[in-house]
């Protein structure tokens, strides 16, 4: 039993490295915090839609009119589609990243820069 159960997880850990991979490279992330290492480069990231926006920048990306909040386990980014993401569930987007910058919206907002990393998404598929 304990030999399946060790030959599941090498499976999954595989799917998991590998899956990620198609005629470019990208890079799995597990979570959204590494990603200021990958500005402008391909990553792959897997979570959900959000159905609780927390606050974020938007940014306009030419070619991506869609644009959603994306939780990747406790952490939440904005993603820029060409088509509307229609999974129920987990979804696998493969992108680039993007830094946005800005001053904050406060009547008084001095010069303190803010700085967040969303995901111009190439393709995405849904997670069964």
């Amino acid at each position: 039993m304990q030999k399946y159960f060790f030959t599941a997880v090498l499976l999954l850990l595989l799917f998991l490295v590998l899956g990620c991979k198609t005629v470019e490279e990208y890079v799995m992330l597990e979570d959204t915090a590494p990603m200021q290492e990958y500005v402008d480069k391909k990553v792959c990231l897997v979570g959900e839609v959000s159905e609780i926006p927390w606050q974020h920048m938007i940014a306009f990306v030419e070619g991506h009119p869609y644009s959603e909040y994306f939780d990747v386990r406790d952490y939440q980014i904005v993603i820029y589609a060409k088509t509307q993401i229609q999974c129920q569930g987990m979804v696998k987007l493969f992108g680039t990243v993007l830094k946005v910058e800005g001053k904050g919206k406060r009547p008084d907002p001095g010069d303190e820069l803010y700085v967040e990393y969303h995901l111009v998404v190439d393709k995405w598929e849904c997670v069964q």
